[in-house]
């Protein structure tokens, strides 16, 4: 069933010339905790305005409704908490120094002690893609960009050695994409940090072992 806007508008966007009456990236960083926390579904309207502290009217007005929220809520999860993490595949040091901290980094986002656990794209988002057209293309545009992220560092490795001439870099890529999913599924469940953290570590030294050096 589609969501229906206030009073009967069809989720008209805020007046142009209209003043803003709230801090749009704290609205969405309080937006994002309520999805990340409760899942899409589970996200009432007036869940969602009472913790964005706004009006249902002020949410439809500047976001157009619940789904278009979301779909902001993501963007921003991905530019403030996401973004970060993928800095650190581009530190110029070894492959597997990276490789490492980027997942450091990424497990100290997601086992949080107090906040939601697990990703926004990869739980929540994931599973209401089954049932929106407009989220499901997110989600392959999120996969297609940390695929890219993936592979420009992996191509940097073929040049400076710490990965053969001809790996298969797409590959590569696809599997520490997938392989970081399956932690964050594992990080919702319940898992903690440091078992999450001997699992990257484990995969990493199979995957990549340090002495691993290939001509350039």
């Amino acid at each position: 069933m589609q969501e229906q806007p206030p009073n009967g508008s069809e989720g008209v966007r805020r007046a142009r010339g209209r003043p803003r009456s709230f801090d749009r990236d704290k609205v969405l960083c309080r937006a994002t905790k309520v999805f990340w926390t409760r899942g899409y579904d589970a996200a009432s309207i007036e869940e969602l305005t009472e913790a964005l502290g706004i009006r249902r009217s002020s949410l439809y007005h500047e976001f157009g409704g619940k789904e278009a929220l979301f779909l902001a809520s993501v963007d921003y999860y991905l530019s403030v908490k996401v973004a970060p993490c993928l800095e650190r595949l581009e530190k110029g040091r070894a492959l597997s120094a990276d490789l490492s901290d980027f997942f450091d980094g990424l497990l100290a986002l997601t086992c949080r002690p107090e906040g939601p656990k697990g990703c926004l794209v990869t739980v929540v988002l994931a599973d209401a893609a089954e049932s929106s057209p407009r989220f499901r293309e997110k989600l392959i545009e999120c996969l297609a960009g940390l695929d890219e992220t993936f592979v420009r560092r992996f191509e940097q490795a073929r040049l400076s050695g710490d990965l053969p001439r001809d790996e298969d870099v797409t590959a590569l890529a696809q599997l520490f994409v997938s392989f970081s999913q399956g932690l964050m599924v594992r990080a919702r469940s319940g898992v903690s940090l440091q078992p999450l953290k001997d699992i990257s570590d484990a995969a990493l030294q199979r995957i990549l072992p340090a002495s691993r050096r290939f001509a350039t």
